[in-house]
């Protein structure tokens, strides 16, 4: 059973479903009658919601996966009315909704207002008892963004073009939005387009003008995944062009296998234009402006695996290359491992290439190729041998004709001659290309922490450079293009709400790297885009999450602690721990200054109602020498703390910070102008095991001893209470004085 309602109007009369069968009780469940659901011809395929009438008791609302909401006046006897894409419950205009969720008004009729939650088109709703609908998406962020491409060259963030594509769907979607103002606004860009979802996008910057004046029809690419909705017949090869900078769409599939009587190549994850393929390429560099379009493109995805028997070709390639800007795609992937068979004898139970993600060229020959892989296997059937066909990065020195395995010094899932770590980014370094990042994760490990490797050799050997690195994979990394060293690099790591993700800059070449991920509520960075801008400029970063896409612009913070110059140096002069040398300058210490909350009555509060806080790490209390991420938050941005009241956490709020590369540290957190009795105690909120989501909540917090009136210090261990993540090597911890008075409890017995 996953539906379950009574009606509004006769608590005697339920309603009960399973998805495909309904029925109904009009005496409180002692007996029950089938309810004829919308007939196979109106395509609702299975049904997620019931809604009855406020009002009338056999009257219903049904929510269908496959074909929008249905209305029946009488259950008994159901004659369905259809409201689908002509009613405007539709994403692009043609399909109708996959509607998941409803609500009604509770004075429906009289006000005829209902909402749609659907799983592909966000928030609908009509005002005329369903005859009309619109979106109400405004503000709404579940939206997954997997790819993002920037405009090159423009630097005019009020003129400059962004694509976003939105991956993970399954279903009718807006797969790719537009945004011509630098993102101060979005539309969808769907003319033409066949995708459900897009995973990669590439403008071809011999195409683009570099006046900011003009808005040109530049040429770019987009690939992903397009399903069978809602005929076999609608699914495609997932590989999209555009020639008008992304106003229509065409599909470029020729030449991909047919696999099931369809182009498939499964999941296209990366498509690659070569930048010196022009028609006249310079003697060295990329084909400047205007000499365009490019005609050599590779697409890389999952293929499709022939797991009749180990060792069989893939039925449709993992990587295809064409010469012709996309008029006709051909395989390149001789080389790439073969399916393996784990057993016992007659399981089919078989390890293989899941397929290829990112793909890069070496800047100075385009012949030179890498590609990442991830693998996909069985881990838990009995009898089964550990996967050892090859995985992580693979190499083509002759423009894709073949590939060999390049991954030397690569973590193994298991003993060290099994199979290698997954690998989902690539980043190679313009200035040396020799020089290449990879993003490694083992998703077969109960705890998946990513790490970042690097390579100086061209992929001969690598060696882990993951100082400072958090969250539990990483899925994108970008070479600042402004950086003539090539030492700068942003890498977004995926998470969940226990082991966030975010984002994260070495400018040392990955010797190690800083957060830079306040103010960032996803816990996934899946994409990352660095649009272009004048020298001198401060980075833009744009970061595609599983919240929508969200924008950084960096201040200057030469201590990376998460507080600018200008916030610390406010603070008591600029030395908020009173150790003579200006917080600004040390890693290891954090001024902030923030809003702060109305205070209980007799409550001390901060001067302006400007709550300024100092965060540093004690001296030799466990090597720890930097802060990342340090801010002040109102508490009222979580929870209530159940042991206080709505104002206990007031005005001082609650502290955030995170120490990389740290095992154990003492913090003293300083709150400037308290004056903190035996009263106050520290509370955490957070997960009470590292690491796990479901132990989420407050706990007092056995680490924190007030020291003095102000002053509070924090011993904290990576892998004790008072971590969020389940990581050895890297803290976040989230915590604050509370005015509690009462709180006689010991550690958890709340």
């Amino acid at each position: 059973v996953s539906v379950l309602v009574t009606s509004p109007a006769d608590p005697l009369r339920l309603y009960v479903g399973d998805g495909y069968n309904a029925a109904t009780s009009g005496n409180g469940g002692t007996t029950w009658s089938a309810v004829s659901l919308p007939a196979s011809g109106a395509g609702c395929g299975q049904f997620r919601a019931i809604m009855p009438d406020p009002l009338n008791p056999l009257s219903v609302f049904v929510a269908c996966s496959n074909n929008g909401v249905h209305f029946a006046a009488d259950v008994t006897a159901p004659v369905w009315t259809s409201w689908t894409a002509g009613n405007g419950l539709s994403v692009n205009g043609v399909d109708p909704v996959q509607a998941g969720a409803l609500a009604i008004h509770p004075a429906f009729p009289a006000t005829p207002t209902l909402w749609a939650g659907t799983v592909d088109g966000g928030l609908f709703r009509s005002t005329n008892g369903g005859t009309a609908w619109s979106t109400i998406n405004n503000g709404y962020e579940s939206v997954n963004i997997r790819a993002l491409a920037t405009h090159p060259l423009d630097t005019n963030p009020a003129g400059a073009v962004i694509l976003a594509g939105v991956g993970d769907s399954f279903t009718t979607s807006n797969a790719i939005y537009k945004s011509s103002d630098g993102g101060s606004s979005w539309a969808p860009s769907l003319s033409g387009l066949n995708a459900e979802q897009i995973r990669t996008i590439a403008i071809d910057p011999t195409t683009v003008d570099n006046d900011l004046l003009t808005a040109e029809n530049f040429t770019v690419y987009a690939a992903g995944r397009s399903e069978r909705i809602p005929t076999l017949a609608s699914k495609d090869g997932g590989i999209y062009k555009s020639t008008n900078a992304g106003n229509s769409w065409s599909t470029i599939d020729n030449g991909i296998a047919v696999v099931s009587g369809v182009r498939d190549m499964g999941t296209v994850r990366t498509i690659a234009p070569d930048p010196r393929s022009c028609a006249v390429p310079p003697p060295s560099g990329p084909c400047p402006i205007g000499s365009g379009p490019l005609q050599t493109l590779y697409a890389a995805g999952g293929g499709r695996p022939d797991l009749s028997a180990a060792g069989l070709p893939y039925r449709s390639a993992r990587i295809y290359k064409s010469t012709n800007a996309g008029g006709l795609w051909a395989p390149s992937e001789n080389g790439l491992p073969l399916p393996q068979d784990l057993g016992p004898s007659g399981a089919f139970n078989y390890a293989y290439m899941g397929g290829i993600v990112p793909l890069v060229f070496d800047p100075s020959n385009t012949q030179t190729l890498y590609a990442g892989s991830f693998l996909a296997y069985s881990p838990d059937v009995a009898g089964a041998s550990e996967p050892t066909i090859a995985n992580g990065v693979f190499k083509s020195t002759d423009g894709g004709a073949t590939w060999v395995h390049s991954s030397n010094g690569l973590p193994h899932i298991l003993s060290p001659s099994s199979s290698q770590y997954d690998v989902l980014a690539l980043a190679i370094n313009p200035a040396n290309p020799l020089v290449l990042y990879a993003g490694v994760i083992n998703f077969y490990s109960a705890t998946t922490i990513g790490r970042v490797y690097k390579t100086v050799d061209g992929g001969a050997n690598w060696s882990e450079a993951s100082t400072g690195i958090a969250g539990q994979d990483v899925r994108a990394l970008y070479i600042d293009p402004m950086d003539p060293t090539g030492d700068t690099v942003y890498a977004g790591t995926g998470g969940d709400g226990a082991n966030p993700g975010g984002v994260f800059v070495t400018t040392n070449g990955g010797a190690n790297w800083n957060s830079i991920s306040i103010g960032l509520p996803a816990d996934s960075a899946t994409s990352l885009a660095l649009p272009a801008r004048s020298p001198g400029a401060p980075a833009r970063i744009l970061v595609g999450t599983n919240a929508g896409i969200w924008d950084y612009t960096a201040a200057a913070d030469p201590d990376s602690d998460g507080s600018p110059s200008t916030v610390e140096n406010g603070v008591l002069g600029g030395d908020g721990n009173a150790d003579g040398t200006q917080d600004a300058s040390q890693a290891s210490v954090a001024s902030i200054s923030a809003p702060g909350s109305s205070a209980e009555p007799g409550v001390s509060a901060p001067s302006g109602s400007i709550v300024q806080t100092t965060i540093a790490i004690v001296p030799e209390s466990g090597g720890c020498t930097q802060l990342n991420d340090s801010a002040s938050l109102q508490a009222s941005l979580y929870p209530p703390d159940p042991v206080g009241s709505a104002g206990s956490h007031a005005p001082w709020g609650l502290v955030s910070f995170s120490l990389p590369n740290c095992s154990f540290a003492k913090v003293r957190v300083t709150f400037h102008g308290a004056n903190f009795d035996a009263n106050w105690k520290w509370r955490n909120y957070g997960p009470r095991i590292p690491g796990n989501a479901a132990t989420f909540g407050w706990y007092s917090f056995a680490g924190a001893q007030r020291i003095d009136a102000e002053t509070w210090e924090l011993s904290v261990d990576a892998l004790r209470q008072g971590n969020y993540r389940n990581d050895p090597n890297d803290i976040l911890f989230v915590g604050g004085p509370g005015n509690l008075p009462d709180l006689i409890f010991g550690n958890g017995f709340e």
